[in-house]
């Protein structure tokens, strides 16, 4: 044979080998878009915890109208001071904002910048602006994609085609697209009038209250590292200043020494205009690691161009820096900050707000323009209003902005729910109510402060919960036969005499083989046989570098001594004998970049199967990245598919009742692949665009319970979604094996939720029928109980793909028995049929009243 015949069979045998070795076993299978039309979340919320609200802006001719803007929530609108708010900003490509700005003279034209633009570590990118013409109910991109975060806008106060955007840019790398940008044809066109380098944006601009030409921006320095930590690794630079211009842009001055503020190395700005006396302009600065001299409140009384210090209050610079004037009273002021800081001497002193009821960690705040007295608030739980000049305010809780990083279900068919929130602890409560109203605020309860992350559910006993707070703080609850308060033994995992580095979200985990085997991450991973109690470390140090620390650690539900543990700046180690032993297999992923490992996940089919989720936002590259090994992590193939390439990897989790059913949740949207990652359908449909960082399932009621860090607790129905296959896709008509139903007790006189209350919604309380049917056509359904009776009979003009039938589970003037049923398809001669079981409510009679 001729050797280069020889070569060029070798080389294929080779690449043949290879592509049987990296392909998934799962049949190429995509979930049609009529299917996904008919996918229906339900809302659980709750609203109780709030969630970041950076931006609120009132309409000046309508002053009950008001927009408000959330860090990874939308945008929310009133039109009635509060008393019910419409979700507007809600299903576009992202959901992160940065701004909101109104037109003065056509208040129906909105502005949206996207992309918080506090840099912390859990803050969301955007895709540019958006803009409304008729009061937020739709909304055209307006370019500037690359921006990525917006720092401020302000609209021309008579020509709402003139706009100025503050662009801050890319958080986690350098690029050209920031500075101040202006159009002047309502955003068809943009020209860039200030740019300082490829590391500076724009925080602030400021329009002075009656010259629209005259404006203060405020520049900003600004850029985070790859790790999970609180400050980023540069706040404040030779890039940061303040600018003047009073010709619309067209000139600039740099303001420093000259005219009165600190010179050399800045941080960051906000601004606020006196609207009485526009010759007043206050102005709050400063960077973490700067001299003290460089912090604090200045003040001008000459329109900007010259300044004098009246105080050195300057909290948490970097994700504050927010001052506000009465525009009634030039010597009343606000700065905002972890505390509500008050001023009524023209910034010479300021005292906390002694407030009560009212979060903290302050990020926004606006004057009602026709009483000052009524102050709008928001912060990091959420949206508040006071009638008295911010001495008291009262919680607006009608918004689920819950910003979860973690959500766990135990195993209860009405399951419960417990999930830690950005700032706002733990919360643990139901997945429904056996009442006409859904989930309320009231029936969610706070177990743990702090900044809550993750939460695990003991396997064998669901009254012991695990709650983590920042870096690694784990307590254990226990909680009564009724989910009462949590009692008993608290208890916080510790080393003893170990200095650690723990991540922001410390991942650890409960063992299903011993739940009395606790694992949890910090540089090294450490093993409890009590609880969490008497850690002992397992593994060698991990990370890559010497601030890097575990992010991911699993345990595989085949064998308890297979391990996995990734951290935040890309290592990836594996254990097959219980933590003796430990692989590094990074260097085997293929990973184009060292980046943060999100979520780790051991098959529950496949002995060596291991998936791994990573995300690249952190090593600036936005994109998606998934791996899958089948030999405990020697060899990786990604399965990727056909993700967009905008969006970064969140969570990647298997079903547990069908192995080619996989669901990724991204830095927008919730996506299902059911032939394991070759193609992957996005499954929003009413879900909103929102960040999911964690999935939970619950497999006693067949639903996907999706955490996601801005629009709280959803859940979504999967009895169809894990039987369908490539062969139920092309089917002409296919039944699905219906879940079991249940014989729910109403509860009685349950209260009547007050207007514009956040309420969940229930299941829904009967049996659910799916099937598919190739093309529409009109379909008989009927359900027989044992005996062979008719119980239920239906027709249904079904659409082609996905379709569904609810029954109430009623016969006459009752309900039917629990039992076994059958039910029955009919298109034309063609007959189907399923099983379908209806049990009785699995609470016990004493416990029916409590329920």
């Amino acid at each position: 044979m001729p050797r280069t015949i020889k070569t060029l069979i070798l080389l294929l045998a080779a690449t043949t080998a290879y592509a049987q070795l990296a392909a998934p076993s799962a049949p190429r299978a995509s979930i049609a878009l009529t299917d996904v039309a008919q996918m229906q979340w339900r809302e659980i919320g709750p609203g109780s915890m709030g969630g970041r609200i950076v931006d609120i802006e009132i309409d000046r001719t309508n002053p009950d109208t008001w927009y408000v803007g959330a860090a990874s929530g939308g945008v929310w609108k009133t039109t009635d001071a509060g008393a019910t708010f419409e979700g507007l900003f809600q299903y576009e490509d992202v959901n992160s904002i940065g701004d909101v700005a109104v037109s003065r003279s056509h208040p129906n034209v909105v502005w949206v910048g996207t992309g918080e633009n506090n840099p912390r570590n859990s803050s969301i990118y955007g895709n540019g602006v958006y803009k409304s013409t008729d009061g937020g109910r739709t909304w055209t991109n307006m370019g500037l994609q690359a921006t990525r975060h917006i720092g401020r806008m302000a609209v021309h106060h008579t020509n709402p085609d003139v706009v100025y955007v503050g662009a801050m840019g890319r958080t986690w790398g350098p690029n050209e697209e920031r500075g101040l940008f202006k159009t002047t044809d309502g955003g068809k066109t943009w020209n860039k009038l200030l740019y300082v380098n490829d590391q500076t944006g724009v925080i602030e601009v400021v329009m002075h209250p009656t010259d629209p030409d005259t404006l203060l921006v405020a520049t900003w320095q600004r850029q985070r590292d790859i790790y999970d930590v609180g400050e980023p690794a540069m706040s404040d630079g030779e890039g940061s200043a303040v600018w003047l211009t009073t010709d619309g842009g067209r000139n600039w001055t740099r303001l420093g020494e000259q005219n009165g503020l600190p010179t050399g190395r800045f941080g960051r700005t906000g601004i606020t205009w006196s609207q009485s006396d526009p010759r007043t302009v206050f102005l709050i600065t400063g960077g973490s690691r700067l001299p003290g001299t460089h912090n604090g409140v200045w003040k001008s009384t000459n329109g900007g161009r010259n300044w004098t210090k009246v105080n050195a209050i300057a909290p948490r610079p970097m994700y504050y820096s927010q001052i506000r004037v009465d525009p009634k009273n030039p010597d009343v002021l606000f700065v905002l900050g972890v505390q509500l800081a008050r001023s009524t001497d023209g910034g010479a002193n300021f005292a906390n707000v002694p407030l009560r009821g009212v979060h903290v960690d302050h990020h926004a705040l606006e004057f009602h323009p026709n009483d000052s007295k009524k102050v709008l608030l928001g912060n990091d739980g959420g949206f508040y209003v006071s009638g008295d000049g911010g001495d008291s305010f009262e919680a607006y809780k009608k918004m689920s902005l819950g910003q979860f990083y973690h959500v766990a279900v135990d195993d209860r068919r009405d399951y419960w729910i417990a999930g830690g929130l950005q700032d706002n602890g733990t919360w643990y409560g139901p997945s429904m109510t056996r009442g006409e109203f859904g989930t309320r605020n009231e029936d969610y309860r706070s177990i743990n402060g702090g900044d809550g992350f993750v939460a695990r559910f003991d396997p064998t006993d669901r009254r012991i919960v695990y709650a983590e707070s920042q870096n690694g703080n784990v307590r254990r609850l226990f909680f009564g036969p009724r989910d009462e308060a949590p009692t008993g033994t608290v208890r916080r995992p510790s080393v003893e005499g170990e200095r650690e580095n723990w991540a922001w979200k410390t991942d650890f985990i409960v063992s299903r083989h011993d739940p009395k085997v606790f694992y949890i991450g910090g540089q090294y991973v450490y093993k409890s046989i009590a609880r969490g109690a008497d850690l002992v470390r397992i593994s060698p140090k991990m990370p890559l570098t010497e601030r890097g620390s575990i992010t991911a650690v699993i345990e595989s539900p085949l064998d308890p001594k297979v391990l996995y543990a990734g951290t935040d700046d890309g290592a990836l180690f594996a254990t097959r004998d219980g933590g003796t032993t430990w692989t590094a297999v990074h260097d085997n992923v293929g990973v184009p970049v060292r980046c943060y490992v999100s979520t780790l996940e051991a098959s529950r089919y496949s002995p060596g199967r291991v998936y791994a989720a990573f995300d690249g936002h952190r090593s600036d590259d936005d994109r998606p990245f998934i791996y899958v090994s089948d030999d405990y992590g020697q060899t990786w193939s990604e399965i990727v598919g056909d993700l967009p390439e905008f969006g970064s990897t969140r969570c990647l989790r298997e079903d547990p009742m069908n192995e080619n059913l996989l669901y990724c949740g991204t830095e927008f949207f919730a996506y299902a692949s059911i032939d394991r990652g070759q193609t992957w359908t996005k499954i929003n449909n009413n879900l909103p665009t929102v960040a999911v960082h964690d999935f939970a399932i619950s497999e006693s009621a067949n639903e996907l319970v999706a955490g996601t860090h801005g629009r709280s607790v959803w859940a979504l129905d999967v009895s169809w979604l894990r039987q369908l296959t490539a062969l139920t896709n092309r089917a002409d008509m296919y039944l699905f094996q219906p879940h079991s139903a249940v014989l729910w007790t109403k509860a009685v006189d349950q209260p009547v939720p007050e207007q514009g209350t956040l309420v969940g919604q229930n299941p829904y309380f009967g049996a659910t029928v799916y099937f598919r049917v190739a093309t529409p056509r009109a379909v008989r359904v009927r359900i027989y109980d044992k005996d062979g009776f008719l119980a239920y009979f239906g027709g249904v003009d079904a659409r082609a793909g996905l379709n569904k039938v609810h029954w109430d589970l009623g016969y006459g003037d009752g309900r039917v028995p629990a039992g076994d049923y059958r039910v029955e398809i009919q298109v034309g001669s063609e007959t189907t049929s399923r099983s379908l079981t209806v049990l009785p409510d699995p609470v016990p009679v004493e416990q029916k009243a409590a329920a």
